[in-house]
């Protein structure tokens, strides 16, 4: 074997399986996959590099909070991460039976704050659906990553940081939204 035969062209190697075929198979990479497939999306979650047993204890960790302060500053990426569960808490809380508690229970780390929940927040927003928090991306970076902050919180609440928008096909008090005076008529 000569310096000839290393260049030689050899037979071109058997086709793998596809990539799809690869991925159908278990684990994180087949979920994304299918995830991916069906035109979803699976958020900020799959960005964030943990493995789910982490994240989801830190999603549960970041929800307990927020319901106990109703007001948190975290990176934006963990904020739109936990929002969607956020907003499911308050869903959960508009129906005050054991079966909706027990559920807030496997979430929410701490029983004060699921006893917050059912009694501060589910009134609160009883008759709004939907959108019970918001994302406020700050100006400001993390320092050391210079990672994006935000503020994640809820809505409707004494000491926010902006009035909430009224609900669609509601009556507004012109007078009372943002300070403004009424029209004259």
């Amino acid at each position: 074997a000569g310096l000839a035969d290393r260049g030689a062209p050899g037979p071109a190697p058997a086709p793998g399986p596809s990539r799809a075929a690869r991925a159908r198979g278990s684990g994180v990479t087949a979920r994304r996959s299918r995830i991916a497939e069906a035109g979803g999306r699976e958020g900020a979650a799959q960005d964030t590099n943990m493995r789910d047993g982490h994240k989801w204890a830190m999603m549960r960790n970041l929800v307990t909070s927020l319901i106990k302060h109703e007001r948190i500053r975290t990176t934006t990426a963990k904020a739109k991460m936990i929002k969607p569960l956020a907003d499911k808490m308050v869903t959960l809380a508009k129906k005050d039976t054991p079966f909706h508690r027990t559920r807030a229970h496997a979430i929410i780390t701490e029983s004060p704050v699921v006893v917050k929940l059912f009694e501060q927040l589910g009134p609160r927003y009883a008759e709004r659906q939907g959108g019970y928090t918001r994302v406020l991306k700050l100006m400001a970076h993390r320092r050391g990553d210079a990672a994006d902050m935000s503020i994640i919180e809820y809505v409707d609440r004494p000491g926010e940081a902006r009035p909430a928008r009224p609900p669609q096909g509601a009556e507004v008090d012109v007078e009372g939204f943002l300070g403004a005076p009424a029209p004259k008529e």
